[in-house]
């Protein structure tokens, strides 16, 4: 079971989120609530937390804020961040800072908890590989933080230094030369990478000895080489690929690969290299198996890629300005095969780029058609935030796919008189069943809707978001009940959708600036 610490500065929200979601079916046995980031980084100095949700906008320090803190000084915890729609940059930052996602307000719970599951799967996946790679917890959980802290350029020098201290047996400060190697495997055994380390070991130490040495950092499905050597000549970045190449992996595990970083003067010259390296892995959104690339040849790569791709989606566009969204929907998937084929080893963020420029000119082309009205990239959850969270290749088919289908959404529901009938549709659902738990997703369920369309058309067109107009309306019938019935303050509670009495307290006396009790006595109700 793991440890959750929920932050935002509005009252409403954390004991929201604490208290109406059963945390243990999702493996979390403790849930706590911090005001603002301040309050959050004293309360992980006493306990840190398995997983944090936090709002981005708050007093003080900004969540994303918080989030590099986090990642710095506690790099096993995972984050998911929540905000607005318009907070698009720091939806941006947050995702390359490391976060499992972030949740667009309102927040819709079924989006939320795929997130909670998503993390809590990685947090044992890292617990898993923490055990195969090192069989010191401790010592491999400090590497990592040593290895986050080097590559992380803001960081003082004499801060990562100071990590390597930890270590007992490891000297390599001082010296003048460095170069490193970052090795990936996928699927990787447990026991496969204790064979890989074995004789990544054998082949670098005949090799890094006398003036020389190695060290290695084995993480999750990677490990980290470093070479140093006090011989200021010496090309050790050549003398390194060399014997990685030699290693002949592929009678060990076939499906890796490893870039080699050049050479640096110094810590600080360490530092940038590591730093490029792992910029550049993170960037790669696939790479040839079985390969050995050095990061100039690898950056070569990212950038023939964008080149071979700059003219496949203006062809494409002027097939959709001709043929429609049907013929988009059907071939969209052809499009990203396209890309594959010219630029298989295409980086992420430059993928990223083109799609994003390709569904910003799809929205412009139906807008063209006077059809589309009112919907901006931006203002969809899914379509924000997916270009800054590609994971896979079958992670942008399916996204695609929804991508087009909230554009035949949208041409759908986009003329004024669906859009009233949807929110008079909407608003009688809620009063019928105020007093169940109904969120954004039974509602555009119901109403055969995307739930980030349901949520931003709802807002436009009440001038409340779902959650708040919930609570408004739940309030007013507790007011109604308070004045005019003689039923206690907990009954009325459970009458109108709320079975925890004191969030219920909080509630009322947020809509209303009174306690229910003093409302009923205003109101000349004993």
């Amino acid at each position: 079971m793991y440890k959750l610490l929920i932050v935002d500065d509005e009252e409403w929200i954390r004991e929201g989120l604490t208290r109406t979601i059963d945390w243990e079916s999702y493996g979390i046995s403790s849930v706590r609530a911090a005001v603002d980031a301040i309050d959050a980084m004293e309360k992980m100095r006493v306990d840190a937390p398995d997983l944090v949700i936090s709002d981005v906008v708050m007093p003080e320090m900004k969540g994303t804020e918080l989030i590099k803190w986090i990642h710095e000084h506690y790099p096993a915890v995972k984050t998911i961040m929540i905000s607005g729609f318009d907070q698009f940059e720091y939806a941006r930052d947050a995702l390359r800072m490391g976060a499992v996602d972030y949740i667009l307000k309102p927040v819709d719970e079924v989006s939320l908890m795929e997130a909670v599951k998503r993390a809590v799967r990685m947090i044992r996946e890292t617990e898993k590989k923490f055990s195969a790679s090192s069989g010191n917890k401790e010592d491999a959980g400090l590497k990592h933080l040593f290895y986050m802290k080097l590559i992380d350029l803001e960081q003082p020098i004499d801060a990562v230094k100071s990590i390597l201290g930890e270590f007992s047996g490891i000297n390599m400060t001082g010296k003048i030369r460095y170069s490193g190697a970052l090795w990936e495997f996928n699927g990787i055994q447990e026991r496969i990478m204790s064979r890989i380390i074995t004789a990544m070991e054998s082949r670098l130490g005949e090799s890094f000895c006398g003036d020389a040495g190695y060290e290695l950092f084995p993480y999750m499905d990677m490990v980290v080489v470093i070479v140093y050597s006090e011989n200021g000549e010496q090309d050790l970045s050549h003398l390194l690929k060399s014997q990685c190449e030699r290693l002949e992996m592929g009678r060990i595990w076939d499906q890796y690969h490893c870039c080699v970083g050049g050479n640096g003067v110094g810590m600080e010259g360490l530092r940038e290299v590591l730093a490029r390296l792992n910029l550049l892995e993170e960037n790669s959104m696939q790479l040839p198996k079985a390969s050995v690339l050095t990061d100039y040849e690898l950056a070569s790569i990212h950038k023939n890629a964008l080149h071979q791709c700059s003219l496949i989606v203006p062809a494409f566009i002027k097939e959709f300005r001709e043929k429609g969204i049907p013929w988009a929907h059907a071939h969209g998937g052809e499009l990203l095969d396209e890309i594959l084929d010219k630029a298989p080893y295409i980086g992420k963020s430059e993928l990223g780029t083109i799609l994003f420029r390709f569904m910003t000119q799809c929205i412009a082309v139906t807008e063209e058609t006077g059809r589309l009205l009112n919907h901006q990239i931006e203002e969809d959850n899914e379509v924000l935030t997916w270009v800054f969270s590609i994971k896979s290749i079958a992670d942008i088919r399916i996204k695609l796919e929804s991508f087009f289908a909230f554009l035949s959404d949208s041409i759908y529901a986009s003329s004024e008189n669906v859009q009233k009938k949807i929110i008079r549709d909407a608003l009688r659902y809620i009063h019928l069943h105020y007093k169940e738990d109904i969120s954004v997703q039974d509602l555009s369920s119901y109403l055969s809707i995307s739930s980030s369309y349901f949520s931003q058309l709802f807002s436009r067109e009440t001038g409340i978001g779902f959650s708040r107009y919930l609570m408004n309306y739940r309030v007013e019938r507790a007011k109604e009940l308070l004045s005019g019935t003689s039923m206690r303050v907990y009954q009325i509670a459970a009458d109108v959708g709320y079975s925890d009495v004191k969030y219920f307290l909080k509630v009322f006396k947020k809509v209303t600036g009174v306690s229910p009790q003093s409302y009923r006595d205003k109101g000349g109700f004993n």
